[in-house]
């Protein structure tokens, strides 16, 4: 990947993953050499980043890329990641490309192969040859348990393909927007470490009923909460936002972006932007951080995209947090939200490679 050098991104408010510390990073190669101290090295380029926030190289978790998710959906990688800081994105519905490909990309990148519904019943008989396609990329399946196709008719293709998945050692993501049963029944048959994308949807079978029960029903059985937003068509703001108050937070916060949303819903429509919705709605910043870093990388087994570390790959991003950066953004409930102070990615690196910079 590139040409390395040596440079130290000087006063930073580092989060590394778990807590916040001020000082330097300095990278040599692909490494970090060291992490929160005051870095002198002649030989090293500086970049004063002037106590701007540093984080590990967000995470998103639920994304529709262009060439691995079909072409209504798939947009493209580099806009709808390296912009917004995200150094590492899983395509939520996995149908085209394959391993030589995502090798060629430059940011990290694993995939949640699709699994169609056909007569009330998953789709099952390619996921091996998917997951062979994909070879280590591979993080799971993904159904879309949604009523407007109209060959979801309850939870028997769910709980299909769960059986199917933990058979074969495999999570389960699963689309819960349009479900034909409560959220509670879906979290039942869920398990450890499966994940329940756009968590927060208005409507029939919204997690809001019984002051959020299965959510917290999720978080005691391991289930990963993922807010799937996808901006205004998959989140109710007044939902999320009562979520936020009774402590029924994500584990992790993802776009869902497509090509029918990137840069078109009320602002620059990335995983920045709905940083800045949950910090508006009143989620605590090391939690939103800790939701795109952190819990992200665990949800799909990469650890080590989440942390900092010394002598751990250099893959981070930096970000204004004074900027005015708004966004405006009205849900299909109706319910509207403005935020004129967001995170604006200012520069963010891969493996030592820089690759934004403004």
């Amino acid at each position: 990947m590139g040409i390395y050098k040596n440079y130290i991104v000087k006063n930073a408010h580092i989060f590394d993953g778990e807590k916040y510390l001020c000082g330097d990073i300095e990278v040599v190669g692909d490494k970090i050499v060291s992490i929160g101290t005051k870095v002198e090295n002649g030989s090293a380029e500086i970049i004063d980043v002037c106590g701007r926030l540093l984080t590990p190289g967000l995470v998103d978790i639920h994304t529709h890329l262009k060439n691995v998710s079909c072409d209504m959906y798939g947009t493209d990688i580099s806009l709808c990641t390296i912009p917004f800081g995200v150094t590492s994105a899983v395509d939520g519905g996995a149908s085209k490309g394959d391993k030589a490909y995502l090798d060629t990309l430059s940011i990290n990148t694993a995939v949640f192969v699709e699994v169609k519904v056909k007569d009330n019943a998953p789709c099952l008989e390619n996921v091996e040859a998917m997951r062979e396609k994909y070879g280590g990329y591979f993080a799971g399946i993904k159904l879309y348990l949604d009523t407007s196709n109209k060959n979801v008719k309850d939870i028997g293709s769910l709980k299909k393909a769960c059986e199917y998945a933990e058979k074969h050692g495999y999570k389960v993501m699963v689309h819960t927007t349009g479900t034909p049963a409560p959220m509670t029944e879906i979290v039942e048959v869920l398990k450890h470490g499966d994940i329940l994308t756009h968590a927060y949807h208005g409507g029939d079978n919204t997690s809001e009923v019984d002051n959020f029960k299965a959510i917290f029903a999720a978080k005691e059985k391991g289930v990963v909460i993922d807010a799937g937003m996808a901006c205004h068509v998959h989140t109710d703001f007044n939902v999320f936002g009562n979520a936020i108050k009774a402590g029924a937070l994500p584990d992790t916060i993802s776009t869902d972006i497509t090509k029918l949303s990137a840069y078109t819903r009320g602002g620059r429509y990335g995983l920045t932007m709905c940083m800045g919705i949950c910090k508006h709605l009143g989620m605590r910043e090391e939690d939103i951080l800790k939701c795109v870093t952190t819990n992200a990388a665990k949800a799909v087994d990469r650890h080590e995209w989440g942390t900092l570390k010394a002598g751990e790959n250099a893959t981070f991003a930096v970000f204004d947090t004074d900027c005015m950066d708004t966004f405006s953004v009205t849900d299909k409930a109706g319910n509207h939200i403005e935020g004129e102070v967001g995170y604006k990615c200012v520069f963010s690196v891969r493996n030592g490679e820089i690759l934004y910079r403004i």
